[in-house]
């Protein structure tokens, strides 16, 4: 995918991607560059992160999806929620 201009992020698009069923959006407002990431199977944000650099949104962007689709559950974990701990770290937890 594409990175977006600061230029572009500044008109309103977004960049958004899902990795399963979590959201990860990157989008500026009034001067900072804003990344969450929402698992909308468990109704919660796994992180939010601010940036003041365009250039440092996208790395938290784009090392977000890495990470997630490198934790992503396989179909043999049933059960299994990706959550986060902290601004940068997402685990997995086994339930039950």
């Amino acid at each position: 995918m594409t990175r977006l201009t600061a230029y572009e992020l500044a008109c309103g698009c977004v960049r958004s991607q899902y990795v399963g069923r979590v959201n990860i959006t990157l989008w500026m407002e009034h001067g900072t560059y804003h990344v969450r990431a929402h698992d909308h199977g468990n109704s919660k944000r796994l992180w939010w992160d601010s940036y003041t650099t365009v250039f440092a949104a996208h790395r938290r962007f784009e090392h977000g999806v890495k990470l997630l689709k490198l934790l992503r559950p396989s179909p043999e974990h049933e059960g299994t929620t990706v959550r986060g701990t902290g601004s940068a770290t997402v685990i997995i937890e086994q339930k039950g």
